[in-house]
């Protein structure tokens, strides 16, 4: 799959290390080995067939995992996650970074043995003033950071890096913010919605345009 490739200057595809986004929350269903349920994963998000996997994670350092949502999974099955992830790195010496909220972490009775632990802060005004800055050229924006700047409760929202982005791509037009919802506290689903919707519409828009009409 030319998504899951990663190429590197010396042209060695071989070689290249493979950054693999996997949710954790569908682990606790089964509460597999975790090398099965990232087969099944790789399969699912990457179309990776199940017998490259092995391979893949016996070169050990090839991959380097994020495992997102420690948080989503069911807080019982918890601890019997991390434990599974504690083996699994013993065994494979894969690079993984663990996603969750701090709160969920760190009440856990057990953390991961090895590693650094790096907690993401939001936002401050500055640095969402800056991201606006780094975007000057787009005109689009101009709406946008208006009400980020003069409503508090907006403001609070952006300093969330994915929301922030999010906004930016698909409310970037006083059209675009005329159906942005007027209570920023329920915002996000429909922030989610969309942005899903509009991928999909350039999605379908690329495909048409790339489609070849036969002749009658």
């Amino acid at each position: 799959s030319s998504s899951f490739a990663s190429h590197n200057s010396s042209g060695d595809w071989s070689i290249a290390q493979v950054p693999v986004v996997v949710p954790l929350a569908s682990w606790a269903m089964d509460q597999s080995p975790l090398e099965l349920w990232l087969a099944k994963g790789l399969l699912h998000y990457y179309g990776v067939s199940a017998r490259t996997t092995p391979g893949l994670l016996a070169e050990g350092k090839r991959l380097v995992l994020l495992l997102d949502g420690l948080d989503e999974v069911r807080e019982s099955a918890r601890p019997t996650c991390i434990a599974s992830i504690q083996r699994f790195m013993m065994q494979f010496g894969c690079a993984i970074a663990l996603c969750c909220r701090t709160r969920e972490y760190t009440i856990l009775p057990a953390r991961l043995s090895r590693g650094d632990s790096i907690r993401v802060l939001p936002l401050t005004p500055a640095q969402v003033d800056r991201y606006f800055d780094d975007l000057a050229c787009d005109a689009r924006l101009n709406p946008l950071r208006r009400l980020v700047k003069e409503n508090p409760r907006w403001r609070e929202l952006a300093t969330t890096p994915l929301i922030l982005n999010l906004l930016a791509t698909v409310y970037a037009t006083e059209d675009g913010l005329s159906d942005l919802p007027q209570n920023p506290e329920n915002a996000r689903d429909a922030i989610f919605f969309r942005y899903v919707r509009e991928m999909v519409q350039r999605k379908e828009h690329h495909t048409t345009e790339g489609k070849v009409v036969p002749e009658e």
